[in-house]
């Protein structure tokens, strides 16, 4: 194996001084110089030159890698610009051992800002340890409009998300990817860590990917400490045996965050397994719709809906339509919250309630079958239980101050 490095000290995200004599100082005319040189194995011997696969055309930077095994001991740092594509899952992008980063891709000057980034068509190996830091990753984005990253796949033992849109990202879509990661961490995550009210991360789409994890949740959208809104994710393949949600949609969920979550649609994905639910809807979650969807095989709930723990603020404005949901270990749709609307899903064989409801909400016009029981309403809030068809899953109130039940069908 091949491991080199000729990136300037002052662009590379390592400043280990052993390295200083590898180093080739070229003009900054020459913008390839923000990547590090990669050793290609199987057709070039000895050190790799990526300016030779750039072309400027039109004042945007095009890096082409073509099929080969890539073997990558810092970090890839992409400027305004660009875009980074290879011939398809034949160009695999391989950590090298050791790697000295923080991160495997990310771009240039984060603080600053940065626009126009596109990643396509080739595969990422990581599965040795990264460099520790305060915003360590693999493919981790801060303070980026415009960025696209799609058909790229990834195979991963990391306790890192393989795709980490972290901070400020405005304008992005995540299509057509195909990342497992067998370690601690998730597959794709949404969030946000900077306070300013106008760095929001906005407008973005996460759609016909296929993830899988078994710790941390495939797909996490999470205010954390700063706002994230209008957010689509769309015919996404979910697999979580061992994580605790396939989906979740987080404002914050624990004491001392101060982000908020809003405009999240969850549309047409299929998921399968969870240890606590397939969609998970928490802390101060406002105007999220999930319908739809194929949810199976849950251990937990298939949809989550609650404050997420003490403290920690109420859901507000949740429709859930349309989504079929069986083979359930405990609820079918757990809702604790304000204005919740849950319409028209079928739901069958689940080992506790198909729909439990705390609070404000209104039940119309589901199926529910083989559930134990069907409708289980609690507490003085006011709910409305209407158009129900329930087969081997009667209606059950537990107290019958705010509920408010009308043609329901009992078979």
């Amino acid at each position: 194996m091949i491991n080199a490095s000729c990136i300037p000290s002052f662009l590379s995200s390592s400043h280990h001084s052993y390295f200083i004599n590898y180093f080739i100082i070229i003009s900054l005319i020459h913008a390839i110089l923000f990547m590090p040189a990669i050793a290609h194995t199987d057709e070039v011997k000895g050190k790799f030159d990526l300016t030779k696969l750039t072309k400027l055309v039109n004042g945007k930077h095009i890096i082409r890698l073509p099929s080969g095994l890539y073997h990558i001991s810092e970090t890839i740092v992409l400027p305004s610009n660009t875009i980074l594509e290879g011939a398809g899952p034949n160009t695999i992008l391989k950590a090298a051992s050791p790697f000295f980063g923080q991160r495997f891709i990310t771009s240039l000057n984060e603080r600053n800002g940065g626009k126009n980034i596109l990643l396509r068509s080739f595969r990422v190996i990581f599965n040795i340890p990264i460099q520790k830091g305060d915003s360590s990753g693999i493919l981790r984005f801060e303070n980026v409009n415009d960025l696209q990253i799609n058909n790229i796949s990834m195979t991963l033992d990391t306790k890192y998300y393989g795709i980490d849109l972290s901070a400020n990202i405005q304008n992005a879509v995540i299509e057509n990817n195909m990342i497992e990661n067998r370690g601690q961490g998730g597959a794709v995550m949404v969030r946000n860590g900077i306070q300013q009210t106008n760095m929001e991360s906005r407008n973005i789409i996460i759609r016909n990917n296929a993830l899988k994890s078994h710790c941390d949740e495939p797909l996490a959208v999470f205010g954390w400490m700063a706002s994230v809104r209008n957010v689509t994710i769309q015919a996404n393949n979910i697999e979580c045996e061992g994580s605790s949600f396939g989906i979740s949609a987080f404002g914050i969920d624990t004491l001392g965050h101060t982000g908020k979550l809003s405009d999240v649609t969850i549309h047409k994905n299929i998921i399968a397994g969870g240890t606590r639910g397939a969609i998970g809807i928490k802390g101060g979650a406002t105007s999220i719709t999930a319908s739809d969807n194929k949810i199976i095989h849950t251990a937990g709930d298939g949809i989550f809906i609650h404050a997420g723990g003490s403290g920690l603020p109420m859901v507000r404005g949740v429709f859930i339509r349309n989504n079929e949901i069986r083979d359930i270990g405990r609820h079918g749709i757990f809702a604790a919250g304000s204005e919740i609307r849950i319409e028209k899903n079928r739901i069958s064989n689940t080992k506790g309630s198909g729909v439990y409801i705390h609070g404000s909400v209104r039940v119309t016009g589901n199926e529910i079958m083989d559930a134990k029981p069907g409708i289980l309403a609690d507490g003085d809030h006011k709910m409305i239980i209407k158009h129900n068809r329930c087969r081997n899953a009667p209606v059950r109130i537990l107290n019958n101050k705010g509920a408010e039940t009308k043609d329901n069908i009992l078979e």
